[in-house]
């Protein structure tokens, strides 16, 4: 669990995000991934896509690889498939991990995003936490040698207080006086003013998902339909002899094995 010495270090983008806010902001949405088999099993498993209600793909790199050069049962088809995903597991198990950290500390997101980030945690400080209360408790509790005129400068002058306190290792300390329910308060608006960014970066968000959907082995979609059809060079021609009213893309070896790698 994130400590408010995190939450409220205005020099860092690290914000509270629990698994119902996650869920507000990531009901569900339309999702693309790959199918492989055989080729002599082609046919049936477009059959077994059209009816399924929900349907197993991957976009992992390393399994599609592995797939494709299966001695034991090689790949020489892959189906890209479209249908909505739900991230119900998905959530649990990003908000329960030790790597949850990532999608508290929004590192890997654009620096417009983190600005804004960085100027939310200051003005929910501001109306919050900065308040006469919480410096008198600072004062009092860390021995803070601050008397008359530097003192009450800290209480009146937000620019000072921030220069003074929150940019230097002193935030700790105060965070650690402050009242707990200012801080309850503060991190719920945190948390609210997060979702509502999220949903304004919302692009960004699906990003980080997919990056991190590549680790996944296989994801689960509903409702899938087929949006292409890859199949390897060697078994174009007998493709079209075979089946000539599939419509497919044929690929070298290459491009076969390495088709996880592009996908954006």
């Amino acid at each position: 669990m994130l400590s408010y010495s995190e939450i409220f270090n205005i020099q860092k983008t690290t914000l509270p995000l629990s698994k119902k806010e996650l869920e507000g902001v990531l009901a569900k949405s339309v999702f693309s991934g790959y199918v492989q088999c055989p080729y002599s099993v082609l046919v049936q498993t477009l059959k077994n896509i059209a009816v399924a209600d929900i349907y197993q793909c991957s976009i992992n790199p390393n399994e599609i690889y592995q797939g494709n050069n299966n001695p034991f049962e090689r790949a020489e088809c892959i189906i890209q498939i479209e249908g909505t995903r739900y991230y119900e597991e998905f959530i649990n198990r990003v908000i329960t991990a030790e790597d949850s950290k990532e999608w508290t500390d929004f590192i890997t997101y654009s620096e417009t995003f983190k600005s804004e980030l960085k100027t939310l945690k200051e003005q929910i400080i501001k109306k919050y936490l900065w308040n006469r209360q919480n410096i008198n408790n600072w004062c009092t509790e860390k021995y803070v040698p601050l008397l008359g005129e530097d003192k009450e400068k800290l209480c009146t002058d937000w620019d000072n207080f921030k220069a003074r306190v929150l940019l230097t290792k002193d935030l700790y300390g105060f965070i650690e006086c402050c009242n707990e329910a200012d801080l309850n308060k503060a991190t719920r608006d945190l948390s609210y003013n997060l979702c509502k960014k999220l949903n304004k970066y919302k692009p960004e968000l699906m990003n980080h998902i997919i990056n991190n959907s590549k680790r996944e082995t296989m994801i689960t979609v509903k409702k899938p339909i087929v949006k292409r059809i890859f199949i390897i060079s060697s078994y174009a021609r007998q493709c079209e002899k075979d089946w000539p009213i599939i419509k497919f893309t044929q690929l070298d070896k290459r491009s076969f094995d390495s088709l996880g790698i592009w996908e954006d």
